[in-house]
């Protein structure tokens, strides 16, 4: 850690210009600072002994100049020796000869001892008495601020050590509950954002891109707004109530939709009441289809008078597409399985409709009354959807263990969620579901090698057609 990032919590100290809030770097800078103009002035060739009557020898070290120049004090003085603080069997003081500097004699002085006097005067000279103790006073506080200075440091030392052991800080993401993409309980952010994500997509893929939802709101009818109603000549599309003239976004377009198909029921039923037979009305027809191992079952219900017979000696036609455009026609006699629970079975194992796909089923009944001789066709059609949507599958990485949660579709179904190692030649466990609602489903695959690479799929088997959904690429911690 740089020193720069450790900041001085301590008071003030205005002799070293030293604030709380200055960094490391800055104290031991001014300490440096402070040390050096000490060691200036502790520095013996700083000093010119030449005054000194008689000569004297270069002192060996600090401590010996300031008893030097004592000495010499106590000789202008006139100290005897031994006096009264040695009296306790101290070093004798030796008087030293008379004459030469007196307490009131003036020298030059240190740099580090020049200031200002009341009149604003640099002074540099001071009396021998005067500048022994400033000396004294000096080295006294320098000698007080370096013990200071050293504890202080002490102490900072300690911290950044302390500092530098702290492991690096860590963030983790907050959980969060979600309402809609997710079961309702606690979750990691990350798996909610991909759930939001992967829905999101199957939106759009559902609803269409933004331009291709535009583009075909353009497909409206050219001038519809002034289009005559099919249901009331006398008004047109746009006097209808809740008609968007300007269809800006997919709402305005939809409802125009509604109400158009709207005004064409309410036309054909206009016809239907005033030019057809009426004995037509009297029949009633629904159609339904199940896919069930390689059949198509067919269910009509309803009812049809018994004074009705087939237009055509075959029967109703029905016609059969898959998904992939292939179809099949045959003709049945609705009447010989009208209301019952068994139905009619097509099988289609050997004809060309692939049986992993969804189906369109279109009936064209057509029953002729033997008594009136009227005539009567109508229109049926059912999609049969063999095939399922894949479930988002959220996958959660735990020591060598892997959980699993998704929702599953209405319908009853069953989900095979199955684990392989990461290359995808084996599969190494499964997890069967069959489920008959909407509903969270949930598992865990236990037993798991630490920190390894997996990968994850469902299987959705409807009716015996089994949908396969892509690989998810998962690991264990």
């Amino acid at each position: 850690m740089s020193s720069n990032c450790v900041i001085w919590e301590g008071p003030d100290i205005p002799c070293i210009s030293l604030c709380k809030g200055d960094t490391i770097t800055d104290v031991v800078y001014k300490l440096a600072t402070e040390l050096c103009k000490i060691l200036d002035i502790v520095d013996l060739n700083s000093y010119d002994l030449k005054c000194f009557k008689g000569g004297v020898c270069q002192p060996a070290d600090f401590h010996a100049f300031m008893q030097l120049i004592i000495d010499k004090i106590c000789a202008l003085e006139s100290c005897s020796p031994c006096a009264n603080t040695c009296s306790s069997g101290g070093t004798p003081v030796v008087t030293p000869p008379t004459g030469g500097l007196t307490s009131n004699s003036t020298l030059k002085v240190a740099p580090a001892f020049h200031y200002k006097n009341q009149f604003g005067d640099n002074v540099t000279t001071m009396t021998v008495d005067e500048y022994a103790t400033a000396i004294g006073n000096k080295v006294y506080n320098q000698i007080t601020s370096i013990a200071t200075i050293q504890n202080s440091l002490s102490d900072y030392n300690k911290r950044i050590q302390a500092l530098e052991t702290v492991p690096a800080p860590t963030f983790e993401l907050p959980k969060m509950t979600p309402t809609g993409v997710l079961p309702k309980v606690a979750s990691d952010m990350l798996s909610v954002v991909q759930a939001m994500e992967a829905q999101f997509v199957q939106h759009k893929n559902a609803l269409g891109t933004p331009n291709q939802i535009y583009t075909n709101i353009q497909k409206q009818i050219p001038n519809l707004n002034d289009a005559k109603s099919l249901a009331n000549p006398g008004m047109t599309m746009s006097s209808i109530t809740g008609w968007n003239t300007v269809t800006s976004n997919h709402a305005d377009s939809l409802g125009n939709l509604w109400l158009t198909v709207a005004d064409m029921r309410n036309a054909i039923q206009n016809i239907i009441t005033n030019y057809m037979p009426n004995d037509c009305a009297a029949i009633s027809l629904k159609l339904n289809a199940v896919y069930k191992n390689n059949s198509i079952i067919l269910y009509t219900t309803g009812e049809i008078p018994a004074s009705f017979v087939n237009t055509y000696i075959k029967g109703t036609k029905f016609t059969i597409t898959d998904n992939k455009g292939n179809s099949i026609t045959t003709f049945v006699d609705v009447f010989g399985f009208l209301n019952k629970i068994d139905g009619h079975t097509i099988n289609i194992e050997s004809s060309l409709l692939a049986g992993s796909t969804d189906f369109t089923i279109v009936a064209e009944p057509n029953f002729t009354n033997k008594v009136t001789g009227s005539q009567c066709q109508s229109y049926l059609q059912y999609h049969i959807k063999t095939t399922a949507t894949c479930p988002f599958t959220t996958y959660i990485p735990e020591a060598k263990a892997i959980t699993f949660n998704f929702t599953s579709e209405s319908g009853t179904k069953t989900y095979t969620v199955e684990l392989w190692e990461q290359t995808g030649t084996q599969a190494l466990y499964t997890q069967s579901f069959t489920t008959s609602s909407v509903q969270a489903i949930n598992g865990t695959f236990t037993g798991l090698e630490a920190n390894t690479n997996y990968k994850a799929r469902v299987l959705v088997n409807t009716d015996g057609v089994i949908t396969t959904c892509e690989f998810s690429v998962t690991k264990t911690i």
